[in-house]
């Protein structure tokens, strides 16, 4: 909450379907959050021509499928970012992913996204909660 405070939030933003854990280490993400400014206001995707919001699901894919200059990684990894890639990419809401899954994804949106993105991808991400 600090750290909200800080970037000059009033609050901790409120998300729109609630994270959780099962039993099974899966965890339900909502990927149809929008991120939003020091305003409260909602980010555009400036790469949409119709300047839609941008979405949780937008920077996964685009992190999963990118990769940096210098990165050299494996074929079976590669194939790793496609699955779930396929899997993010074919939902417009809630994606069940694993704790792999959610690393992986928190490891390559902290590589590509500044503080004010990555900070709210990283808090839906690790806001998960056990599913009671």
């Amino acid at each position: 909450m600090i750290g909200w405070l800080l970037m000059g939030f009033k609050s901790i933003p409120k998300f729109s379907v609630k994270n959780y854990m099962r039993g099974d280490n899966m965890f339900k993400i909502d990927f149809g959050f929008v991120f939003v400014d020091a305003d409260g206001k909602s980010l555009l995707d400036e790469g949409d021509k119709e300047k839609r919001p941008l979405t949780l699901k937008k920077i996964a894919v685009l992190s999963l499928v990118n990769m940096r200059m210098a990165e050299k990684i494996s074929g079976s990894e590669k194939y790793e970012r496609y699955k779930l890639f396929k899997k993010i990419d074919r939902h417009d809401g809630v994606v069940e992913i694993s704790e792999e899954e959610r690393a992986m994804l928190r490891s390559l949106i902290g590589d590509f996204y500044g503080p004010l993105v990555m900070g709210q991808a990283w808090d839906i991400l690790d806001s998960a909660t056990i599913d009671a």
